[in-house]
C-alpha cells in the first residue's frame, strides 16, 4: 500500500513536470494532450491505474494551462496550486467513488496529492534556465528578445531607418491581429521586429531607406539581379537572427515572412524587356522571382506575412475612406491565399 502511493506520488510530480515543459516550449493545447499520454503511460502497471491515471491527467493538464506564461510572477505559485487542487479534487472523487484507490488513510493521500505536483513544478520551474542557457526558446526568452534595444534592432534603427519604422508598423499590426484570433501575439510582435532585419547588410537597395527624389538603384540593375538582392535579405536575417542567439521561433518567422511569393514587379519589367527584344533578355520564368521559402507554418508567421505585405501597400495612402482600406486589405489577403501561401499555417479563412 506504501510502495502505491509513493508510485501514484511519483506519477503526478512526472507528468505535472513534463506537461508543464510541454506547455512552455510548444503551447498549452500540447502540454494538456501530453499530460494525458503520459499519464496513460505511468498508470500502466500501476496497482491502481484509474486513479492514477486521473490524478495524474487533472495535475498535468491544469499545470499545462496555467504556467505557461513565465512573464508573470504569480504564474508559479497559481500553477502550483491550481495543479495541486486539480488533483486533489480528482483523488477525492476516486475516493468518494471507491474507484480504485489505495487504502492509506484520506489525509495521506490528499498531502501526498496536494504535494506532488508542487514537485514536479517546482523542478520544471528550476530547469528552465538551463534549457534556455542551450538556446531552446520559450516565451519568457521572446519576450527578452523584443525589447527594443536589442543589438540588432539597434543596427536596424541606425542604418536602415525605413526599414526600421516598418517593422514597428508591421510588428504592431501583426501583435493586435493575433490577439485578435487568439494566436501569440508575443511571438506575433517579436517576428514583425525582426522579419526585416536583413536588409540591415544591404539597405540602399530597399527604397523605404533612400531620401526624397533619391533615383531608385533597381532602375540600373538587372530584374534578375535586382529579385536576388531583395531574396538575399531572407537568409541574412536568418543568418543575423541566429549569430546573435534570436529565438527559434522569430527566426522561422524571419525565414518565412515572404513565403514563395513572387516579386511581382521585376518578373513583369523582366517580360517587358524580353517582349520589347531588349538585347540579352530571356523569357523570364515566374520560379526564377520567387522568394525561396518556406511557406509560413504558423499562424503567427501567416499573419506577419500579412501585416508585412498590408502596411507596404497602404503607408503611402493618406485620406482615404475606411472602405479603400478594407477592400485592399481583402485583396492582400486573398492574392497570398489564391498562390498557396497560407496553405500550411492553420490560418482559417
Amino acid at each position: 500500500i506504501a510502495g502505491a502511493a509513493r508510485r501514484q506520488k511519483q506519477d503526478a510530480s512526472l507528468v505535472t513536470f513534463g506537461a508543464l515543459h510541454t506547455s512552455v516550449f510548444t503551447n498549452r493545447r500540447h502540454g494538456a494532450v501530453f499530460s494525458i499520454l503520459f499519464a496513460a503511460l505511468t498508470a500502466v502497471g500501476h496497482p491502481h491505474p484509474f486513479s492514477s491515471l486521473m490524478v495524474a491527467t487533472a495535475s498535468g493538464s491544469l499545470a499545462a494551462y496555467t504556467g505557461w506564461d513565465l512573464r508573470k510572477r504569480n504564474t508559479i505559485p497559481l500553477c502550483m496550486v491550481y495543479a495541486s487542487l486539480a488533483g486533489t479534487a480528482a483523488f477525492l472523487t476516486c475516493r468518494l467513488l471507491d474507484i480504485g484507490v489505495n487504502t492509506t488513510p484520506v489525509w495521506i493521500g490528499i498531502l501526498e496529492t496536494l504535494l506532488s505536483p508542487v514537485a514536479g513544478v517546482g523542478a520544471a520551474y528550476a530547469l528552465l534556465p538551463l534549457f534556455e542557457k542551450f538556446g531552446v526558446s520559450t516565451v519568457r526568452s521572446i519576450e527578452e528578445v523584443k525589447k527594443r534595444d536589442h543589438p540588432l534592432l539597434l543596427d536596424l534603427s541606425r542604418w536602415a531607418m525605413g526599414t526600421w519604422q516598418h517593422s514597428q508598423h508591421v510588428s504592431d499590426l501583426a501583435s493586435e491581429a493575433s490577439r485578435a484570433i487568439g494566436a501569440d501575439h508575443v511571438l506575433a510582435e517579436a517576428g514583425g521586429l525582426f522579419h526585416d532585419v536583413g536588409k540591415v547588410m544591404d539597405p540602399k537597395h530597399f527604397i523605404e531607406n533612400l531620401p526624397p527624389e533619391t533615383p531608385n538603384p533597381h532602375d540600373l540593375l538587372h530584374p534578375r539581379e535586382s529579385a536576388a538582392r531583395l531574396r538575399a535579405h531572407v537568409s541574412e536575417g536568418v543568418r543575423l537572427a541566429r549569430k546573435f542567439r534570436v529565438p527559434g521561433p522569430v527566426i522561422e518567422i524571419i525565414a518565412q515572412h515572404h513565403g514563395m511569393t513572387v516579386m511581382r514587379a521585376f518578373y513583369e519589367k523582366a517580360r517587358r524587356e524580353w517582349e520589347q527584344g531588349v538585347e540579352g533578355a530571356s523569357e523570364p520564368q515566374e520560379a526564377d522571382f520567387r522568394y525561396a521559402g518556406p511557406k509560413p507554418a504558423t499562424r503567427e508567421a501567416a499573419i506577419v506575412m500579412l501585416a508585412d505585405a498590408v502596411e507596404s501597400a497602404t503607408k503611402n495612402m493618406s485620406g482615404e475612406p475606411p472602405e479603400v482600406i478594407e477592400e485592399l486589405v481583402r485583396d492582400v489577403i486573398e492574392e497570398r491565399d489564391v498562390d498557396g501561401q497560407l496553405d500550411d499555417c492553420q490560418l482559417t479563412r
